[in-house]
């Protein structure tokens, strides 16, 4: 779930910046991908924890075209077993950003904890564990309380505003940031190599990209929304690391009159990862 999917929700001030649900897709990882519900068990009820320490997978020769530069992400996000992130997007005037944690088996999400700014709404939270999504939503939207601010986000939800969240995270439940990551790389028209640069202490190859929205999956909610936006190419700088792990995206483009700025990082590659499920006390009857 995404907090642009959120805010388009009837209690939200924000839901006529419905261009924010378009930047989620433009950020490469649609709502920051929660993927999880469909998603192996977890080692422990309530508690994934990733056990193995921070590596240093073995090097790989910069790729220099669009299909070995695909190959090369795709076979190195096969192997990570977690990682942590940042994002920054800027557009409709708001700016949303936000850090997070999650824990990967063969590519697919198995479990994440994110933390969301999101403009005047404040912070929203969020938890995938067990097969189960958890939200953390600012109490104005009175949706949660003070005491119980947490709720289990699922399609039997009496509630419309969380059964509607659960509606949007249907399409993005089964993918990591770093998958969706590499199936924008598998749909590129064009890869320039910049050369190799240091990207927070990492040593890296930065390239110059530009996405081909047809040539995503057909039926994909990346697709679909990128084509209804009318963009037909989107310029993207890149900067993977020499194993072809991702370590920094950037985008910078204009649709529909609206200026997009989204900026990812990833780091902690492989580390220790402790996700738990909220205390049963603090979660609000949904």
């Amino acid at each position: 779930m995404d907090e642009r999917e959120i805010m388009a929700q009837p209690q939200n001030p924000l839901s006529k910046h419905r261009t924010f649900r378009l930047a989620a897709i433009l950020l490469v990882v649609p709502g920051l991908a929660l993927g999880g519900c469909s998603a192996a068990p977890a080692e422990n009820a309530g508690t994934t924890q990733s056990r193995a320490a921070t590596t240093t997978a073995p090097a790989v020769e910069a790729p220099k075209d669009a299909a070995s530069l695909a190959q090369t992400v795709q076979d190195a996000t096969k192997e990570i077993t977690s990682l942590s992130f940042t994002s920054e997007i800027s557009a409709a005037g708001q700016v949303i950003s936000g850090s997070g944690q999650q824990k990967m088996s063969s590519g697919k999400l198995e479990a994440a904890k994110i933390s969301q700014s999101v403009g005047e709404m404040g912070q929203i939270d969020i938890i995938v564990v067990d097969g189960k999504v958890y939200i953390k939503l600012p109490t104005a939207m009175g949706v949660t309380t003070a005491e119980q601010p947490w709720v289990e986000v699922n399609e039997a939800s009496s509630n419309p505003t969380i059964a509607a969240m659960w509606t949007s995270l249907q399409p993005t439940l089964e993918a990591s940031p770093v998958a969706t990551y590499s199936n924008f790389i598998q749909a590129t028209s064009s890869v320039t190599l910049v050369g190799p640069e240091t990207v927070d202490g990492v040593k890296t190859n930065h390239y110059n990209v530009v996405v081909d929205p047809s040539k995503l999956p057909a039926g994909s909610q990346e697709k679909a929304q990128l084509e209804a936006a009318g963009l037909d190419s989107i310029p993207t700088e890149m900067w993977i690391d020499e194993s072809g792990r991702p370590v920094k995206l950037v985008q910078k483009l204009d649709v529909q009159g609206q200026a997009f700025s989204t900026t990812m990082t990833f780091s902690g590659y492989d580390a220790a990862v402790d996700i738990s499920a909220p205390a049963a006390s603090e979660i609000s009857p949904s």
